[in-house]
């Protein structure tokens, strides 16, 4: 189990990592950071708050994913779950050719996924959902100037 730190996963300026089969949690800023990268797969890895009865520890942790600036990278079988005080449970910007597939994202603040500057990419078979009472205004999916991202069909 990845815990406590300000980034749990920090890869930057990478070609060609694995990320798979891991829990990681109470990250202050990102659970995964991934930027300037390519040819990174992430899959079946569990990114949350391991239960709601830890002490309170004072600054809540964020426990966010962000891509930011990569491409051809893919992400399947993701768990993200209660992601607060972030623009989103995943931010993907100034990214290409980024294939997120069959994601369970639960219970995050704002939104669940977060698209900006985004191009030929494809958002499938994705479970995202708030029914927390932190719901709020909660929008599964936030596209901003994005070019030919598909987004199949997901259960919102």
């Amino acid at each position: 189990m990845l815990s406590d730190v300000q980034v749990n996963i920090d890869l930057q300026d990478c070609r060609g990592i694995v990320v798979t089969g891991n829990t990681a949690s109470f990250a202050y800023r990102w659970n995964l950071r991934v930027v300037n990268s390519s040819n990174v797969v992430v899959g079946a890895n569990d990114f949350g708050r391991p239960t709601p009865a830890l002490p309170d520890r004072g600054t809540p942790p964020r426990n966010a994913l962000l891509l930011l600036g990569s491409k051809d990278c893919t992400l399947n079988g993701l768990h993200i779950t209660q992601v607060w005080n972030a623009e989103a449970g995943l931010v993907v910007r100034d990214c290409e050719r980024i294939n997120i597939t069959g994601c369970s994202i639960l219970d995050c603040d704002n939104a669940g996924i977060l698209l900006e500057n985004v191009q030929n990419s494809l958002l499938s078979g994705c479970l995202i959902r708030n029914d927390s009472d932190r719901a709020g205004r909660f929008r599964p999916v936030v596209k901003r100037n994005c070019t030919n991202v598909s987004i199949a069909p997901t259960t919102q």
